[in-house]
């Protein structure tokens, strides 16, 4: 995942809206383990002083749902919604880079994805919803 610098690993939804105070316009997004669902993702995106999160989970095959689509990558979804906004607040324009190490011989290492499995039935807790949050607090 290191070569995917919009996905920021294992930070928090907290730490993801931190990520977003300096400026960042419409559509700047970022990608990030899910804390709640394991082997999910969690797609971040600010629109409008708003960060709204969506969450992006992969089944046993390991290819990607999102809004009832499969996907093979995390990075063919950042592709088909830099083009298509979906259920998406906007399209994704702007990829809000990791803050850069702050000591010296520090290195920041990227969190590798892991999978996650189809509950019985097809579904996942809380595979239709998004939050979202306000980053001028």
């Amino acid at each position: 995942m290191s070569e995917l610098l919009w996905h920021h690993g294992k930070i928090s939804k907290e730490e993801a809206v931190r990520r977003f105070r300096q400026f960042h316009p419409d559509g700047s997004y970022l990608m990030r383990n899910s804390e709640t669902v394991m082997n999910a993702f969690v797609l971040s995106v600010g629109f409008q002083n708003n960060v709204y999160h969506y969450r992006i989970l992969q089944d046993t095959c390991r290819r990607f749902l999102f809004e009832n689509r499969i996907y093979y990558s995390l990075s063919e979804i950042v592709e088909y919604y830099g083009t298509n906004k979906g259920c998406l607040v906007c399209t994704l324009k702007h990829p809000v880079l990791p803050p850069l190490p702050t000591g010296l011989g520090e290195v920041h290492e990227y969190d590798e994805p892991s999978y996650s499995v189809m509950m019985p039935g097809g579904e996942f807790p809380g595979d239709r919803g998004y939050e979202m949050s306000n980053y001028n607090n």
